[in-house]
């Protein structure tokens, strides 16, 4: 979805030594995106990389079927035979809990995208509790509509499912697609998807949507009150209100299954996550408000973010 620019600044930003790249994504021929930014590309000989402008990236990896499509470039078949003959420790002991495992960019909607540096307990602690809001088991079938680098996508469509023993759906170009989603949800069975309002819209109001059996679907988030009657009105059972943000490794508060009161429910965000302290203050004075009263959220706890990136 990046544009050459953008490809450039996550590059350099990140400090990238490998990028795996695939073959197209809707219309994009992503090797010909690759080659414009960065056009050194084409006078490298084999897979040795001499790149001015990104001295750090070494790699890079077509993991798209086929022959290699421009100069630079390493098979994906060549990296899975080098990994059977020099296997690597199926678990990193010396990993703590407070150890980065993620770097994730914020969207840039009033700035450049910043580089969040998330925790393994922070990413580990905000599956399980997804896993809590959804009441997820092991019976479950997630499709994943929103995309793996986003929180979304990776903290609350796939982990949370994978540490219950359940499994993952995923969209066969890589793509939302309204069709297709109708198409896998029958084939499936799936019980839980976590995806935007105007995803969830897509689907349920298509043309085709009478052809489709979708029953098997209980469980979905929720972002506003009239998302919440639309979807009762449907017979899904369980709607999660929440609130989140890369920064808080996704969730800082979220309605969970045993919450009986309706107006909480469908109006609200529900309370912080255990181990998770939650106040509104004033943007001034940082001063806590009383209730009812419009300010900056602020939040603290084991989700928290280490830092942003450099």
């Amino acid at each position: 979805m990046l544009g050459p620019d953008e490809l450039s600044y996550l590059l350099l930003s990140a400090d990238i030594t490998t990028l795996f790249v695939g073959g197209k994504y809707r219309d994009t021929n992503l090797i010909d995106l690759l080659l414009k930014a960065i056009p050194e590309l084409n006078r490298c000989k084999g897979s040795e990389l001499v790149l001015p402008k990104f001295p750090k990236l070494k790699r890079i990896i077509q993991i798209a079927d086929g022959p290699i499509t421009a100069p630079g470039l390493i098979p994906f078949e060549s990296v899975m035979k080098n990994g059977a003959t020099n296997p690597l420790p199926f678990v990193n002991t010396a990993s703590k809990p407070e150890n980065i495992s993620h770097l994730l960019y914020t969207s840039g909607s009033t700035a450049t995208p910043k580089g969040v540096l998330l925790t393994q307990r922070g990413v580990v602690g905000a599956s399980y509790l997804w896993g809590e809001a959804l009441a997820l088991a092991s019976n479950d079938h997630s499709l994943a509509l929103m995309p793996f680098y986003h929180t979304g996508g990776l903290f609350i469509s796939s982990l949370p499912v994978l540490l219950r023993g359940g499994y993952v759906c995923m969209f066969e170009k890589g793509a939302f697609d309204a069709k297709e989603a109708l198409e896998i949800i029958q084939r499936e069975r799936v019980t839980v998807a976590a995806g935007f309002d105007p995803q969830v819209q897509a689907i349920l109001e298509h043309p085709d949507r009478s052809q489709y059996g979708l029953s098997s679907l209980q469980k979905l988030l929720n972002f506003t009150k009239s998302a919440y009657d639309r979807r009762t009105e449907e017979g899904i059972p369980l709607l999660v209100g929440f609130y989140a943000l890369t920064e808080g490794s996704n969730p800082v508060s979220a309605v969970m299954p045993n919450e009986k009161n309706f107006a909480v429910r469908r109006d609200s965000n529900g309370p912080a996550l255990p181990g998770v302290e939650l106040k509104i203050v004033d943007s001034n004075t940082g001063e806590k408000l009383p209730p009812g009263t419009t300010g900056e959220i602020a939040f603290r706890g084991w989700n928290r973010f280490a830092g942003y990136y450099k």
